[in-house]
């Protein structure tokens, strides 16, 4: 799965061992996971690169220029998604709160969800107000955020935050799972079909 690309066109994402199961909660064994980017080459010898970072959980993680690899871990938070990055090296994710636990139902209840964004060290919680839940999925080279929310009534909605201020971004027609995925520095902000990508409906009640 590609998750995300670059200036000089380098794509990273990750990949399941061919012939790896699922086990009985869902999710794949850890070592049957990996990290990978991608970089193209102009004299057709591309290099495919495995990532394959050691004990950090369900955390997520910024892999430096020089090779080494920083743990993302915002306070409060039990695990979490680093999901986008812009020139400047700010991140952004989601997190769940530390402690919290999916009702029988199979849902963590509202407001256990968040977006964050780290700087430097610095991180930032992310809440869209009145959202039951707030993803935070890329970042521009200006600090603009998109991503996704549940909102109050149920449906699926994208927004965009601007100097600490949220607007709510819907696709076009009558739709109820708006995810702004990714956005650029001309202020484009990408909203992929109805259906093609998960979003919080199923995790958050």
């Amino acid at each position: 799965m590609h998750r995300g690309l670059n200036d000089r066109g380098q794509t990273v994402g990750a990949y399941v061992d061919d012939g790896a199961e699922m086990g009985p909660d869902g999710f794949y064994p850890a070592d049957a996971v990996h990290g990978f980017i991608y970089t193209p080459s102009h004299n057709r010898n591309p290099r495919f690169e495995t990532i394959d970072v050691a004990d950090v959980g369900q955390l997520g993680f910024v892999r430096q220029p020089d090779g080494r690899y920083v743990t993302l871990d915002p306070p409060g938070g039990a695990e979490n998604k680093a999901l986008g990055i812009n020139d400047r090296g700010q991140v952004v994710g989601t997190y769940l709160d530390d402690g919290a636990e999916p009702g029988p139902d199979g849902l963590f209840a509202a407001g256990t969800i968040h977006g964050y964004m780290w700087d430097d060290g610095r991180y930032t919680r992310l809440d869209v107000p009145g959202a039951r839940a707030t993803v935070a999925e890329d970042v521009d080279n200006r600090g603009q955020i998109v991503g996704d929310v549940k909102d109050a009534a149920g449906r699926i909605r994208g927004f965009l935050r601007t100097r600490g201020t949220y607007t709510l971004v819907d696709g076009p027609g009558d739709r109820t799972d708006s995810i702004a995925i990714h956005t650029n520095d001309r202020g484009d902000i990408l909203i992929p079909a109805p259906g093609t990508i998960d979003a919080v409906s199923n995790i958050v009640a």
